[in-house]
């Protein structure tokens, strides 16, 4: 694992996709980074945050440029 590492992923109320990919990326990264995309499954992601560190913000609408 390097040091200061990160990496990001988004999801939109998949969990079980979403902790696969912690899964994985929890073993090479120091950081890592959820972006939810209008995700209504929050108590999904308060049970993953127990086996897991990441950090989780939940977009309730993807801003137009």
């Amino acid at each position: 694992m390097k040091k200061g590492s990160a990496a990001f992923t988004m999801v939109q109320n998949d969990m079980v996709q979403l902790e696969l990919w912690l899964k994985y990326y929890s073993k090479w990264f120091d950081n890592l980074y959820v972006i939810g995309l209008e995700t209504k499954d929050l108590e999904g992601i308060k049970l993953l945050k127990k086996n897991y560190k990441f950090k989780f913000e939940n977009e309730e609408k993807i801003p137009s440029f």
